[in-house]
């Protein structure tokens, strides 16, 4: 077996940084709403549903997530292109003047930290993606001494992080783990159109309860976005009455 290392999911899937959970909470809120209206016009059993309608409000619910949404969910993935390059030439304010800026790119450090951490990226790799990192302002003479520390602690991560510390905090005033820290970023806000639509599914769901059309304790977000079914295996009792033929004809 071979095990993920820490924080990887977001890497392998990244829809869970708030894609798939965005599709989920606005297809319950296009459920809650048919659910409302369907009271409204004096139906018995508002919360009927076939496999055929509920395509149509997944197709629709995914139609309405938002493009800027997808796109800042996957930049905190951090699996984009880095297009936001530091501006060398200017030297920032934490860095000593006895550095030339390249060694002060925070994104050729984090190279450096997965060259030192990780066995998986051999040096001639490490040197590609220095290179395409700072493009014409890489030297490799600038990173000679960086490399040989890493080279010389063979394979001794603690070795190695303690040489790389002396760079750091000369240029950035910090140990490397901790400007690494300090640069990743770190998914801890609800994406803006989640945080909405989740205030608006509760609401939905506050109304059908004011309704009566809710028995005992509504169900949570979480109890909603994951419910228990989705890990059961075998026959839905949802199915469409024209068979899989008709749904494929109507979609």
């Amino acid at each position: 077996l071979e095990y993920f290392k820490p924080n990887l999911t977001l890497h392998i899937q990244p829809d869970d940084a708030g894609i798939i959970c965005t599709l989920k909470v606005l297809y319950w809120k296009a459920f809650c709403l048919q659910a409302i209206e369907l009271n409204e016009t004096g139906q018995a059993e508002i919360y009927k549903i076939d496999l055929l309608e509920a395509m149509m409000l997944v197709t629709k619910a995914w139609n309405n997530v938002q493009a800027v949404m997808i796109k800042n969910c996957w930049n905190h993935t951090k699996i984009q292109p880095q297009v936001d390059t530091n501006t060398y030439g200017s030297t920032p304010d934490t860095a000593t003047t006895s550095y030339p800026s390249p060694m002060a790119d925070t994104k050729a450090w984090m190279v450096v930290h997965t060259f030192a951490m990780l066995e998986e990226l051999p040096l001639p790799n490490a040197e590609c993606q220095l290179h395409d990192t700072l493009g014409n302002h890489y030297l490799a003479t600038d990173w000679d001494p960086v490399r040989k520390i890493v080279m010389d602690a063979e394979n001794n991560i603690s070795k190695a992080l303690e040489g790389l510390n002396m760079f750091t905090l000369r240029i950035f005033s910090c140990h490397l783990t901790q400007l690494m820290l300090s640069h990743t970023p770190q998914i801890t806000a609800t994406p803006a159109q989640l945080s909405n639509v989740e205030k608006d599914l509760s609401a939905a769901v506050n109304n059908l309860k004011q309704h009566k059309w809710i028995i005992g304790s509504p169900l949570t977000l979480d109890e909603m976005l994951n419910p228990v079914e989705e890990e059961e295996v075998g026959d839905s009792d949802y199915s469409f009455e024209g068979g899989d033929k008709a749904i494929i004809a109507q979609v």
